[in-house]
């Protein structure tokens, strides 16, 4: 008996017993709830069917789908790291925003925020203070 992969199977409830339908049903839990809901709701049986190459690849695929959104600690971490990284660059906001993947508006309120990272230049442009290296010959005096 040739079996396919049938589209309408109902993944919820329905086991996979082949490697396509395992991928199918891996697959779908990815597209529609997420890579985590995928894991756990697949079992380790029908994981072990899909090749592994096949399975890391569809995991980053639909790694964004049903992720959490990003907290405001979580941006202003990544922010810091980047300033960090970036001492005595100019930045705009539009530049700011486009290297940490974030909206201008929420780059305006990290410069807003973080006061002691920035020195502001001109109406729109600031330069990336080395605010911990500063900070540490500060202390050292």
């Amino acid at each position: 008996m040739d079996r396919t992969v049938n589209p309408v199977v109902d993944w919820l409830i329905q086991p996979a017993f082949t490697e396509d339908d395992a991928t199918a049903k891996f697959k779908w839990w990815c597209v529609n709830h997420g890579v985590l809901r995928a894991y756990a709701n697949v079992s380790i049986r029908e994981r072990q069917l899909i090749p592994l190459a096949v399975r890391t690849a569809i995991s980053e695929q639909f790694k964004t789908v049903n992720a959490p959104t990003p907290t405001a600690n979580d941006i202003t971490h990544q922010a810091v790291t980047w300033l960090d990284a970036n001492a005595y660059r100019e930045v705009t906001t539009r530049s700011l925003g486009d290297a940490l993947g974030v909206s201008q508006a929420v780059a305006r309120r990290l410069i807003r925020d973080l006061p002691h990272y920035f020195k502001r230049l001109n109406q729109y442009t600031h330069e990336v203070r080395n605010y911990r290296a500063e900070r540490e010959a500060d202390r050292a005096r």
